[in-house]
């Protein structure tokens, strides 16, 4: 299985392998060396992290809808 990123100096687009760890790319167009360190593990902790911060900002914004859709229809009675 490969995964595509850009490489950092001329930023086109290069596919890495996914099961090798740490990988020393020479860049095939502007033939610049970068380490490549894919790291599946971390990868999802990332993303897991930004979901759930995004999850709470929304269950934020939405308890603070309701609460005020609730204040509203208190006063209103």
């Amino acid at each position: 299985m490969k995964i595509v990123s850009k490489c950092p100096f001329c930023e086109k687009k290069l596919r890495f392998p996914v099961n090798k760890g740490k990988l020393l790319i020479k860049c095939p167009h502007c033939k610049n060396q970068f380490v490549f360190d894919l790291n599946i593990k971390k990868m999802l902790k990332t993303l897991i992290s930004r979901i759930k911060s995004q999850f709470n900002i929304y269950k934020h914004k939405t308890g603070l809808f309701i609460k005020k859709l609730w204040d509203k229809n208190k006063k209103s009675t």
